[in-house]
């Protein structure tokens, strides 16, 4: 699950550097929207990187929109380098469990919600895509906002 999740990282980072269109912005977010999903399922990436990760990465991509050369590329290179390089990582790794047969079944998604819990659950669902969705509007626009309002060239 974590090659499929770093492949579709580094699918969606090829996609945002060949984009001409906002056509493919949506196939290049969706591409990183199924990483995340496939990625999530660890405890690390849900607990600490969800919250780690969109921070650092808004100061990250703020200096190199600042200081680096091709500021609407180099990010996308930079990921994709890493995805590469996690993906050479994650082979060379050695499996921790034992093979059995099924593997097709065990990459089959298995998603419940107690039953005690699916009213709850169902309600809370827009507002958690709301706030994400919100939050990442503000994390990509950031640095433009910040520096328009204080009246500041630098987006850092």
């Amino acid at each position: 699950m974590i090659i499929a999740a770093l492949v579709f990282s580094a699918a969606g980072c090829v996609v945002f550097l060949a984009a001409h269109g906002v056509g493919a912005l949506y196939v290049a977010r969706s591409l990183q929207g199924i990483a995340t999903g496939l990625a999530s399922g660890h405890p690390l990436v849900t607990s600490a990187f969800s919250s780690l990760g969109p921070g650092l990465g808004a100061l990250i991509t703020s200096a190199l929109v600042q200081y680096a050369p091709a500021p609407t590329h180099l990010i996308w290179w930079a990921l994709l380098a890493v995805f590469a390089a996690g993906i050479v990582a994650v082979l060379a790794m050695a499996e921790p469990g034992s093979r059995r047969p099924g593997v097709l079944a065990s990459l089959r998604p298995r998603v419940a919600v107690p039953r005690q819990a699916r009213g709850t659950f169902a309600a809370a669902v827009p507002c958690f895509v709301a706030v994400w969705a919100l939050g990442g509007l503000y994390l990509s626009l950031g640095p433009s906002l910040a520096a328009e309002a204080t009246g500041s060239p630098n987006v850092l």
